[in-house]
């Protein structure tokens, strides 16, 4: 009888041979790091020794890099093994559900408040570190992320304003771009929206209702029975509004994008003219040729964004060894892994050192560093950073109805 191993299987599911990198990045994204808890992973991660750790990282894709996890492995001794999520609040319901699956996690914007007000995260001597000089004093001292005694909740890592992603050739947004652009009947199925419940509401609500988002979708409220904490609402009137335009507009939203490729081909295939997102999209269309893909923020009215970075969660590992925790943190922050990272993915870096770097490092470096707004930092005081949700409910109902009328 024919004795197959796992990676036999997996080689034919997916038709083709698979390395062992390959097939460890595969497992850790497509079974969502199911291999964690596996007896194969248990025995990997003891296989560096007894003092060699692992460092469970739970983060979005374009987090994961390979080679800065070999260079960890290389200096340290230490491994580090991602598991990929999509949404905010996902995050924070496994980590709720298991804190010692994880000892890092990334986070949007008052995300990092909600997890510690919810007691799973620790905070971070950010200043003490060796990279702290590295980044831009508007996200190294974030001021919703700083605690009384100097420390931080988080360490910072990409950010960008929501805005309005479009094909020039197709779309003129005129001299103040709104998000009411999206709802134009001529753009019918020419439309993306985030595969978010809430998000597009909160981005679209102040382009085609009279809400605005620092005077009506900010409100007090205590997250899951915690503290009272800055929260986005939306009342059930202009919700209700914002879903009744968006159903009459149905025809406009083709697509649902999930991830950066799926925006990037439908912009540059010409499947999609307009969507909502993020400057970084528009360097990844560049990398396929396209150079009629430009990026708008809205100036007709208030704007969302969000400043990402990575928190230590609260658990036994780092009871016990936090200097390992606190030494992949300083590995895959300092100018040299954002380099490679940002490199990859041409988000707006919250670092000056990275950005120095990448306009060094590529040939159009300093084309596309300034494509991306990276270094107007100011910008990050009129956005109203990513926040938990007061009251998913209503805006999980509205979703669904959006989605059932497609």
């Amino acid at each position: 009888m024919e004795v197959l191993t796992v990676s036999d299987h997996l080689s034919r599911i997916f038709g083709q041979d698979i390395s062992r990198r390959q097939f460890l990045k595969r497992v850790a994204i497509g079974a969502g790091g199911a291999m964690l808890a596996s007896p194969l992973a248990s025995m990997a991660a003891s296989c560096g020794g007894s003092d060699a750790a692992n460092i469970k990282v739970l983060a979005w894709g374009d987090k994961l890099n390979d080679e800065v996890n070999d260079a960890f492995k290389a200096d340290s001794g230490h491994t580090a093994t991602f598991t990929i999520f999509t949404e905010n609040p996902e995050a924070m319901a496994k980590i709720k559900a298991d804190p010692t699956a994880f000892d890092t996690v990334f986070i949007d914007g008052l995300w990092a408040n909600g997890h510690y007000n919810a007691g799973t995260i620790v905070p971070i001597d950010f200043k003490s570190m060796s990279i702290y000089d590295d980044y831009f004093p508007q996200f190294a001292d974030l001021a919703p992320w700083q605690l009384p005694d100097g420390k931080t909740l988080s360490i910072p890592h990409a950010w960008s304003a929501d805005g309005i992603m479009y094909n020039k050739d197709h779309v003129d947004l005129g001299d103040k771009p709104s998000m009411a652009a999206l709802f134009d009947p001529k753009y019918e199925g020419k439309v993306a929206i985030y595969d978010s419940f809430y998000r597009n509401f909160l981005n679209v609500a102040p382009g085609v209702t009279s809400a605005g988002i620092f005077k009506d979708m900010h409100v007090q409220a205590s997250i899951d029975g915690g503290p009272v904490e800055e929260a986005y609402d939306l009342s059930q009137s202009y919700l209700d509004q914002t879903l009744a335009e968006m159903l009459k507009a149905r025809k406009n939203f083709k697509m649902i994008w999930q991830d950066i490729d799926e925006i990037t081909r439908a912009l540059v295939s010409g499947e999609i003219w307009i969507a909502i997102g993020g400057n970084y999209i528009t360097q990844n269309c560049l990398d396929a040729g396209a150079t009629n893909i430009e990026f708008a923020t809205p100036s007709a009215h208030d704007i969302m964004g969000w400043v990402d970075g990575q928190c230590v969660i609260k658990n036994e590992q780092y009871d016990k060894n936090p200097d390992a925790v606190l030494s992949w943190l300083e590995h895959y922050h300092n100018a040299e892994s954002q380099v490679k990272i940002i490199g990859n993915t041409w988000l707006a870096s919250t670092s000056r050192a990275c950005l120095d770097g990448l306009e060094k490092a590529f040939p159009d470096g300093k084309e596309r560093v300034a494509k991306l707004a990276a270094r107007d930092t100011a910008t990050v005081d009129k956005m109203s950073l990513l926040r938990p949700l007061a009251n998913p409910g209503p805006f999980q109902d509205a979703w669904a109805e959006f989605l059932a009328a497609g």
